[in-house]
C-alpha cells in the first residue's frame, strides 16, 4: 500500500459502470406502458417549459455551447465495433459542430430558431440538443423528478358502446392495424423466459420449441386480433356495449382494457410489431437505458447492447467540496463546475 500509485481525480472519475443489457428490458417496455408514457410525458413538460419560459441571454447561449462541444467530443471518443453505430455517432458529431456555429451570433429570444434547425439532420442530434437545453434551466425542470411514478392499473369502461370502441381501436391502434399478419414473416418471432435464467429470450417459430409458453408481449397482433372480433360482434350485435362484447369473449379481457386506457395516453405503447423477423431488440433498449442515464450505447447483436454508467460522476472528494475540480493540459487552472454538470463525459488529458 505504501509504494501504490495514486489516481488523478479526472481519471478516478472517467472510471465509470460497465453494463450489458439483454433482452429482458424489452419486453419490460411493453409490460410497463403507464410507466414508460409518464417518462416521456415528464421529459416532453421539461422541454415545453424550457420552449416556453427559458430565457436566451449570454450566459445560457455559452453554457449551451459547451455542452454540445462536450457532446460532441464525448461521441468521437466512442469506440465500438458496431458500423450502423459508428456512422450514427460520427454524423451526430459532425451535425452538433453544425448547430455550435449556428449559436455563434444567435438572436433569437427563444431556442424554437435552434430546435427547427435539427427537424433537416438526424434524430440522435435533435435528441442530443433536447438534453442539452433542459441542463440549461434546473429551476424550471427538477421539480419533475417527483413525477415519474404513476399508478399502472388498467381501467376498463364496460359502459362503452362496443362501436365506440371500434372508432377508438382503429384510431389510436392505426398503426397495428396497419401490419399484414397474413405474412409469415411478420410473426415469425415469439418471447418467452428460459428456464435455467427465467429471463426473456427470442425464438423462432420455425426453428425453436416453446412457442406455445411464450410471453404475450405481441399487443399488436392482440389488437389487431381484437378488431376482427368487434367487427364479427357488430356484425351481428351493433347496438352493444363492450360489457357484452366480453361476456361472449372474457379471454379477450386484458387487451380491451389496456386499449381503453392507453388511448388516453399520448405516449407509452411501443409501436412496433416485435414478432417481425426484423425486430430490432436493442432500440427499445436504448430508449429505457436513457432513462437511466446510460451512455456509449454500443449494440453487440441486434440482442444486446453494451453502455457505460456514472462516467465522470462526481466522487466523495468532490462531494466533500461541493464542486467538480477539472484539470486539462491545456489549461493550468482549475474549473470548478457544480457537481451534477456531469452529462457527456470526456475523457481526461493530464
Amino acid at each position: 500500500p505504501s509504494q501504490a500509485v495514486s489516481l488523478a481525480p479526472d481519471i478516478k472519475r472517467y472510471f465509470g459502470i460497465g453494463n450489458a443489457t439483454g433482452l429482458g428490458m424489452a419486453p419490460f417496455l411493453v409490460c410497463h406502458p403507464l410507466l414508460i408514457n409518464q417518462w416521456i410525458e415528464c421529459r416532453e413538460l421539461a422541454l415545453a417549459r424550457v420552449r416556453a419560459r427559458g430565457s436566451v441571454d449570454t450566459s445560457h447561449l455559452d453554457a449551451l455551447s459547451k455542452l454540445l462541444v462536450r457532446a460532441q467530443q464525448h461521441l468521437c471518443e466512442i469506440s465500438s465495433n458496431n458500423e450502423p453505430q459508428q456512422v450514427t455517432n460520427a454524423q451526430t458529431a459532425s451535425e452538433l459542430g453544425q448547430l455550435v456555429e449556428r449559436l455563434d451570433g444567435y438572436s433569437e429570444s427563444t431556442w424554437e430558431g435552434l430546435l427547427n434547425v435539427t427537424t433537416t439532420q438526424s434524430m440522435d442530434t435533435e435528441e442530443v440538443l433536447v438534453s442539452c437545453l433542459i441542463e440549461l434551466y434546473p429551476e424550471l425542470v427538477d421539480d419533475l423528478a417527483d413525477a415519474m411514478v404513476t399508478d399502472e392499473s388498467f381501467d376498463i369502461r364496460p359502459e362503452q358502446s362496443l362501436a365506440g370502441f371500434k372508432s377508438l381501436l382503429e384510431s389510436k391502434y392505426d398503426w397495428a392495424l396497419a401490419i399484414d399478419f397474413d405474412n409469415p414473416e411478420s410473426r415469425r418471432m415469439f418471447w418467452y423466459r428460459s428456464a435455467e435464467k427465467m429471463e426473456p429470450r427470442l425464438g423462432e417459430v420455425s426453428m425453436d420449441s416453446g412457442a406455445d409458453r411464450q410471453m404475450h408481449v405481441d399487443i399488436a397482433l392482440q389488437a389487431s386480433e381484437l378488431h376482427e372480433y368487434v367487427c364479427e360482434h357488430l356484425h351481428r350485435h351493433p347496438n352493444d356495449r363492450v360489457a357484452h362484447f366480453l361476456i361472449s369473449l372474457p379471454i379477450l379481457r386484458y387487451i380491451v382494457r389496456r386499449v381503453q386506457t392507453m388511448a388516453q395516453t399520448g405516449y407509452g405503447e411501443i409501436r412496433a410489431n416485435v414478432l417481425d423477423v426484423d425486430i430490432a431488440p436493442t432500440e427499445l433498449m436504448r430508449c429505457k437505458l436513457s432513462f437511466f442515464g446510460a451512455s456509449k450505447f454500443d449494440p453487440q447483436s441486434r440482442l444486446w447492447v453494451r453502455n457505460t454508467m456514472f462516467q465522470g460522476a462526481p466522487i466523495l472528494d468532490d462531494i466533500q467540496r461541493g464542486t467538480i475540480n477539472n484539470h486539462s493540459s491545456t489549461n493550468t487552472d482549475t474549473v470548478n463546475e457544480r457537481l451534477d454538470d456531469w452529462s457527456f463525459p470526456i475523457r481526461p488529458s493530464l
